[in-house]
């Protein structure tokens, strides 16, 4: 980097440039990621509550159908 500023002041702000593209890319490469990361967990969860809501029923339905048969 200081090296090529050395060289000549136009290739040092085209690598300076680059550089700051380059850190972008990668901070919302890492930002995308930790959406989806964050967007898995929120979907996992939302399934959780509706797999529980889900079996609630489920229980609830076998519960109907023990009672009607005893009676």
């Amino acid at each position: 980097m200081r090296w090529s500023c050395l060289k000549g002041v136009s290739k040092c702000i085209i690598n300076t440039q680059q550089e700051k593209t380059h850190s972008i890319k990668i901070h919302s490469i890492i930002n995308a990621q930790q959406e989806k990361t964050h967007s898995i967990k929120i979907h996992s969860i939302i399934n959780a509550q509706q797999e529980k809501i889900h079996s609630r029923k489920i229980m609830l339905y076998a519960l109907k159908n023990v009672f009607s048969a005893n009676y």
